[in-house]
């Protein structure tokens, strides 16, 4: 399992692949990926300022979604024909990273 600040870093790095694939993307796909980068830069910034514990099911389900979106974003770095699939699994890390957020934050 990954330490509480995984989730943090794992946001920030993903932000990081999609910005550089919302400059390879053109039209609404460049569009939705630049709106999904800012989302994962401020999930970053708050989850830097929140004491997540990962130890529940709701972290494990944050990570997992994040390294599959990762995973997504890499492959649509090599093949841009692969960019929906990114967005759509970018898409997923971020309401499941949301939903860990908001329980914390309650």
């Amino acid at each position: 399992m990954a330490d509480s600040h995984a989730v943090a870093g794992m946001l920030a790095a993903l932000a990081s692949r999609v910005n550089n694939l919302a400059v390879d993307a053109t039209g609404d796909d460049s569009r939705t990926l630049t709106a999904q980068q800012i989302q994962l830069t401020n999930l970053s910034n708050q989850a830097i300022a929140l004491d997540l514990d990962n130890n529940t099911a709701i972290y494990a389900e944050a990570v997992t979604a994040l390294n599959q979106a990762t995973s997504a974003a890499d492959a649509a770095t090599t093949d841009i024909n692969n960019v929906q699939t990114a967005i759509t699994d970018v898409g997923t890390a971020i309401s499941v990273v949301t939903k860990l957020l908001v329980t914390l934050d309650a």
